[in-house]
């Protein structure tokens, strides 16, 4: 990973406001998606997952963020 595109991913972390935060804190800590604010974790994945994703060259980075949205969207399929 590049500079620029680790400034751009601080860029949005910076972006995602405390509360989203608090909750991506959450999920690097493992624990359980029950715990957390499903509207929260919507926003991390739309707002930083994805784009994080996206501007990422390294593909174990990038299967490890298709895990978690994966791992969000079974969460939140349960919730609907």
């Amino acid at each position: 990973m590049d500079l620029i595109t680790l400034l751009r991913i601080c860029k949005l972390y910076r972006g995602l406001g405390d509360s989203v935060a608090d909750q991506l804190h959450a999920v690097a800590d493992e624990r359980d998606f029950s715990d957390l604010n499903p509207n929260a974790l919507k926003l991390m994945k739309t707002e930083f997952l994805s784009d994080v994703h996206r501007l990422s060259t390294d593909e174990l980075l990038r299967e490890e963020i298709d895990e978690v949205i994966e791992q969000i969207d079974e969460y939140l399929g349960d919730k609907t």
